[in-house]
């Protein structure tokens, strides 16, 4: 099963932020950087092709002159906390889908939370490329040996699924589902042929190269 291309757009450019982007970039998705400077922006057109949009972060026109409230996805980890909270709130307020903030202040991830400016927020540390990585497709993995994972897919990474069965999932991702974990918490161990849900969870045995096959 083909997977759609997604608009990502990237509020920042340099730091932990740049490895998502690549990552993201290199997975065939359609990617918009923006940023207020230069450098960075140059480095990632340079190097993946993205379309880079040096402008004035805090100029909304600016911002809808790239198609920013066309975004499916809006990650937003500039250096400046203050650039970051406003684009989180123009991004929900124009509806969309997912918002991803990244921040090293744990305060300012409280604040964010508590006032629902973003699906997720990232607090900035040692494994923020994969933690934001993580938050974006909806999947968290666990290492188990060299070669296998534990891979915790949520909601938001099953929405191709919902209506179709586990054994379709398992054969088209490559996995092994263990465990379904329902809306109220209750967890079974399903048949091929149960069929997904909406709000659940799945908890499945994975290769490395299945956790790729998702992850694009």
């Amino acid at each position: 099963m083909g997977r759609l291309q997604v608009r990502y757009i990237f509020v920042g450019s340099t730091g932990a932020i740049a490895d998502v982007i690549k990552y993201v970039a290199r997975r065939g998705h359609q990617v918009i950087v923006f940023d207020n400077t230069r450098e960075g922006v140059e480095e990632l057109e340079a190097e993946l092709g993205v379309t880079g949009a040096v402008v004035d972060l805090l100029n909304l026109q600016d911002l809808e002159r790239f198609g920013f409230s066309k975004a499916d996805v809006v990650v937003v980890g500039h250096k400046y906390n203050s650039i970051n909270v406003a684009l989180a709130a123009y991004a929900k307020q124009v509806g969309i889908p997912k918002i991803v903030v990244v921040t090293a202040n744990r305060e300012l991830a409280s604040v964010i939370k508590a006032l629902g400016l973003a699906n997720d927020v990232v607090v900035v540390n040692e494994v923020v490329s994969r933690a934001v990585v993580s938050s974006i497709y909806g999947a968290i993995s666990v290492d188990l040996t060299g070669d296998l994972v534990i891979l915790v897919l949520r909601p938001s990474a099953l929405r191709d699924y919902v209506g179709r069965s586990v054994g379709e999932l398992e054969e088209d991702l490559e996995v092994e589902v263990l465990k379904v974990v329902g809306s109220d918490g209750v967890a079974v161990s399903p048949s091929d042929d149960r069929v997904i849900r909406e709000g659940e969870t799945l908890v499945a045995l994975a290769s490395r190269s299945a956790l790729e096959k998702l992850m694009t």
